[in-house]
């Protein structure tokens, strides 16, 4: 796929190439995705171990109806910074480098950047430990093997874009809500929705529940 700018462009700013990433220049108005693709992508962005095995924690330590509540107050508070970010991201058509460039320098920006690429290989290498573990322990599969079929099922999507991620999201996304309503209804069956299932020695209070 050739990623350069038309030849009218190139002739209004000789010399200047774009990759497909936009890496280092902000993405053209013209090339932006729509509204519907991002939120397709952020959509199934929370749907996933890391955010369902901490809030099964919360549930566990707190009971159902009162572990929403530092649940939500968690999601609020993302919602809101990364909703502040993506505006400005969706304004400017600058990426996370390019912003970080902006607001702490040249030099800042690596250790920002840093920061981000650090979180997510631990987030990536997580998921996939996690999707092995949970298949292991669920259905008595290889770990270790699924652990490396979801990692390369992870970077094949990835590597095929943008629209592989928002046409996961809108298919995975709401089936990881239908199948999480139908685990809380098979539950409420047999238990009570409000039961603490941690003695207390391994509670922890609001404030705790809510940064996990």
């Amino acid at each position: 796929m050739d990623s350069r700018i038309p030849v009218a462009a190139d002739a209004a700013h000789p010399s200047t190439e774009l990759d497909s990433e936009y890496e280092h220049s902000p993405v053209p108005q013209e090339r932006r995705k729509s509204l519907l693709t991002v939120s397709a992508v952020w959509f199934g962005f929370p749907m996933i171990l890391t955010n369902a095995v901490p809030g099964g924690v919360v549930v566990a330590v707190l009971g159902f109806w009162r572990g929403l509540a530092p649940i939500l107050v968690a999601n609020l508070v993302m919602f809101v910074y990364v909703g502040l970010l993506s505006h400005r991201a969706g304004s400017t058509g600058e990426n996370f480098a390019l912003q970080a460039t902006k607001t702490f320098g040249r030099v800042g920006h690596v250790v920002a950047s840093g920061f981000l690429a650090t979180i997510v290989v631990g987030w990536f290498a997580f998921n996939t430990g996690a999707t092995g573990a949970t298949l292991n322990q669920a259905f008595g599969w290889h770990e270790q093997l699924v652990a490396v079929l979801a990692g390369a099922t992870f970077v094949a999507i990835t590597y095929l874009g943008i629209r592989a991620l928002s046409w996961l999201g809108a298919v995975a996304a709401p089936l990881f809500i239908i199948v999480g309503l139908i685990a809380i209804v098979i539950v409420s069956r047999d238990h009570s929705l409000g039961r603490r299932r941690l003695p207390p020695v391994h509670r922890r209070g609001f404030p705790q529940l809510a940064t996990r």
